[in-house]
């Protein structure tokens, strides 16, 4: 069953993809003015926004999950996640997955998914779903459907979150290493065979594909669904569901620093400290086409230069929790830096969690030396060191907010 906080989410997404000028937070701040002008205790935060939505004269359109979908039905409107798609001359076949997995045909010429990348969340209108060639439910578009995207992408942690045994979710994350062939033997005697990887979104998980042709190499991101998590002797193992469909795609990273050692930022939020070869030097961003985890630092061999800056979502780790490891984070500034022995200075932070400090060095002391109290800071880089402790290195990266 849905939560009113489950539904409140969902229509706070509808309404941002509907009008641009607004925001997460100005919505939270209308809810609160439009309860208190109600006067306490009369409305929940879901009843507020629903006489928003009437004040702003916005109609919200009724989406299915592919799950919810148990039979035949016209004029639907659906979401659902791209795993992948083929264009024929007439016609393009694609599958979309959401809790479910389903095959769709666009009937026309137009390459209607050419702007959408693997693993975007689409809204489908005017969709119809009927029964195909093997009697099971198909999603099929036409010229009057209409199909666009969001930019959601369903985060690993979201997984144990939702249930331990959480299951049919689509995994989108960085391939890192090591990557190994594994083999099984099947209930028939005959021999399996998969390959075993860690995928990074927010969080690492180890990872199999079995019996998959997919070609798997450090540093691309992959697309895959059905999976599900499960507890093994390596942890918590993501394992794929059969069917499954994979998309290996190059990474797009943003590059933060100028000189040898740089900061990569990925879409999920995640910091790497990197090296890159002498072709990808001078851009703010790269394509990743090659790359190697070489501990604590991601090498890169291959790529192509890409000077559009990308749409990112900093990941806020929250300082009473932040793990270590590399990690970026949003504070205000709670004192000036102070020495604490002849070669160490620390500095205090906060946010609504709890409060924090970071250490650095004599020598990298000047990058934290502009910053005054008050003020909002986004730190690239910074290696936690656990109980609200951070490190401030050589490829830490500071910007004011």
């Amino acid at each position: 069953m849905t939560t009113d906080n489950e539904k409140l989410s969902k229509i706070i997404g509808h309404v941002l993809e509907k009008r641009k000028d607004l925001t997460k937070d100005r919505l939270m701040e209308l809810i609160q003015e439009k309860k208190q002008q109600i006067g306490a205790g009369y409305l929940t935060d879901l009843g507020a926004l629903y006489l928003i939505l009437n004040d702003l004269g916005i109609k919200l359109d009724e989406y299915l999950k592919l799950s919810e979908i148990t039979g035949e039905k016209k004029g639907v409107n659906l979401t659902g996640y791209l795993l992948s798609y083929k264009r024929y001359e007439k016609r393009t076949v694609f599958y979309l997955y959401d809790e479910a997995l389903m095959r769709g045909i666009y009937w026309g010429e137009e390459d209607v998914f050419k702007n959408f990348p693997v693993g975007s969340k689409l809204i489908l209108k005017n969709a119809f779903v009927r029964k195909g060639n093997n009697d099971q439910l198909e999603i099929h578009l036409n010229s009057q459907s209409n199909v666009s995207a969001t930019n959601e992408v369903l985060k690993l942690e979201e997984l144990m979150s939702r249930s331990p045994n959480a299951k049919n979710f689509i995994i989108r994350g960085i391939v890192e290493g090591p990557i190994k062939n594994v083999s099984y033997k099947r209930k028939d005697g005959t021999e399996g065979s998969g390959t075993s990887f860690f995928i990074r979104n927010t969080l690492k998980y180890r990872s199999v594909l079995w019996d998959s042709e997919a070609f798997i190499e450090e540093g691309l991101t992959i697309t895959a669904a059905p999976a599900f998590v499960r507890k093994s002797e390596y942890g918590n193992e993501i394992s794929f569901l059969k069917p499954c469909t994979v998309d290996i795609s190059p990474s797009i990273m943003a590059v933060f620093g100028e000189n040898e050692n740089v900061l990569l930022l990925d879409e999920f939020g995640n910091v790497r400290p990197a090296k890159l070869n002498g072709a990808c030097s001078g851009s703010e961003s790269i394509i990743v086409k090659k790359a190697r985890f070489q501990f604590p630092v991601f090498i890169i061999d291959d790529c192509l230069k890409y000077d559009v800056k990308l749409n990112y979502q900093p990941l806020l780790q929250k300082i009473s929790t932040a793990e270590k490891g590399y990690t970026s984070l949003d504070f205000i500034v709670l004192s000036e830096l102070v020495m604490r022995a002849s070669d160490k200075y620390e500095m205090m932070i906060g946010d609504d969690s709890g409060e924090g400090k970071i250490i650095v060095t004599a020598e990298l002391s000047t990058r934290l030396k502009g910053f005054k109290v008050g003020e909002k800071v986004r730190a690239l880089g910074l290696w936690s060191l656990g109980e609200g402790s951070f490190l401030a290195n050589e490829y830490a990266y500071f910007i004011k907010v």
